[in-house]
């Protein structure tokens, strides 16, 4: 069995709600990624596009990557009523054969038993969860990623030592 978290599978289209109405397009043709944590998201400015156009090109103003940011994680934010709706009925459909591709929190290298655990874009659907491929962001936002997973990794590292402490 598959354990998935939401992580930022809400960031993410919080994301792309807010580079549709920045750049005035249907958000329907508007594709980009937050991964990472909710915690610290990284939002994968890079490989976001508008159909098959990166959004990078079309961007005038320096000031979006601040907003879009602020947007982010002002939706984090938000009372955990707002986000049922728009994030439990997808992935609770693709559970029940729809299938989803979104952020969610999952178990990553689970062969290598490094045991990873952060958003990325996944296939979600009645089997588990399937990894279509890694997003590679610029240098900055594979930084970013990398610091936030080495965040998580000790966390779960002193989880484990507390834990071990109290079985002996």
């Amino acid at each position: 069995s598959q354990v998935v978290g939401l992580g930022t599978f809400g960031a993410t289209w919080r994301f792309e709600q807010f580079l549709a109405a920045r750049l005035a397009v249907p958000a329907k043709h508007v594709t980009a990624y937050v991964v990472g944590t909710r915690q610290a998201p990284v939002l994968i400015w890079s490989r976001a596009y508008v159909g098959a156009t990166p959004v990078l090109r079309l961007l005038n103003d320096q000031t979006i990557f601040t907003d879009g940011l602020d947007a982010v994680r002002s939706f984090l934010r938000s009372p955990l009523t707002v986000l049922l709706g728009r994030l439990v009925i997808p992935i609770i459909a693709a559970y029940s054969g729809d299938s989803l591709i979104g952020t969610l929190t999952h178990l990553m290298d689970v062969e290598d038993d490094t045991g990873q655990v952060y958003s990325s874009p996944v296939l979600l659907n009645d089997s588990g969860v399937v990894t279509l491929a890694t997003v590679a962001g610029s240098d900055d936002e594979e930084a970013a990623l990398s610091q936030t997973k080495q965040t998580v990794q000790d966390q779960i590292k002193a989880i484990e030592q507390g834990a071990s402490k109290h079985e002996t």
